[in-house]
């Protein structure tokens, strides 16, 4: 898998007067900025494109996308390998920074089931978005995953196992004090000491 030395942006728009949702991939950061609002998300995204596969003559139409992460992109490819095109028809992926980093536009439902695989199977997080006929898209589900590594002395590392302890924390609310704890002590530490 490579990644195109092209870079777009992807842009997620919600209007909260009509309670819309639209997706855009456009060429520039213009024009990404033309479409700032108060609830936009905007990230630059690059096309991966997987060496195992050729690529499928007739693309699919997309009905949905997904975004996961935190995950090594280079898994999809090692995950499926010369399948890739035929459990994903579209055959479109994407990276982008921040948490959401694999992007993948999903033609079928079966799809979707797979992108939810791939996520648990890789222990990261997803976001399934489903588009309608006029483009807009609704979120139909998500799974947040966050993993706290600590050696008893407070949190070391967000994403790193290094031989430490590490904690998956899949029901924020009732870990929500203790996390809050270990994150302020990781940035008390990160910071250092003030009287220095």
């Amino acid at each position: 898998m490579k990644i195109d030395e092209n870079q777009k942006f992807i842009v997620l728009d919600y209007d909260a007067e009509t309670n819309v949702h639209k997706l855009a991939f456009v060429d520039s950061a213009d024009e990404a900025l033309n479409k700032w609002g108060a609830n936009t998300r905007i990230s630059p995204v690059w096309r991966l494109v997987p060496g195992l596969a050729p690529l499928p003559h007739r693309l699919r139409k997309k009905i949905g996308i997904a975004f996961l992460g935190p995950v090594n992109p280079l898994f999809l490819e090692t995950d499926f390998g010369a399948t890739i095109f035929k459990r994903f028809k579209v055959g479109q992926f994407w990276s982008s920074l921040g948490f959401f980093n694999l992007i993948i536009l999903l033609a079928d439902d079966d799809e979707f089931e797979t992108a939810k695989v791939f996520a648990e199977q890789r222990n990261c997080s997803i976001e399934l978005w489903e588009f309608d006929d006029e483009g807009l898209v609704s979120l139909i589900e998500a799974t947040k995953k966050i993993r706290l590594c600590s050696s008893g002395d407070g949190l070391k590392s967000s994403w790193e196992t290094r031989g430490i302890y590490c904690k998956e924390v899949h029901d924020l609310e009732s870990d929500i004090p203790r996390f809050l704890f270990e994150l302020c002590q990781f940035a008390a530490k990160s910071l250092g000491d003030p009287n220095e």
